[in-house]
């Protein structure tokens, strides 16, 4: 049987990279320092994810990122994934 605390240690200390839409690649970084990078905006829509540097996923479709929120810009446009 899987111990859901272990499990949530091992996702916490994974390390993952970001590549943002210019192609700059930072990390790695732990998923919390991630999901406080989410929270500040440094996250975006179009911004991929990976472990390795070859899988990368979009970062909307990470959970633990919880990206469901929207902003909207000065000009009446939105702006979130």
């Amino acid at each position: 049987m899987i111990d859901a605390k272990k499990m949530k240690l091992q996702s916490a200390t994974r390390q993952w990279f970001l590549k943002i839409e210019e192609g700059s690649v930072f990390g790695p970084s732990d998923m919390p320092t991630l999901v406080d990078w989410a929270r500040q905006g440094r996250i975006a829509p179009g911004h991929q994810l990976s472990e390795d540097k070859k899988a990368w996923i979009p970062a909307e479709r990470v959970p633990e990122l919880d990206m469901v929120w929207m902003v909207e810009l000065s000009d009446g446009s939105y702006y979130g994934p």
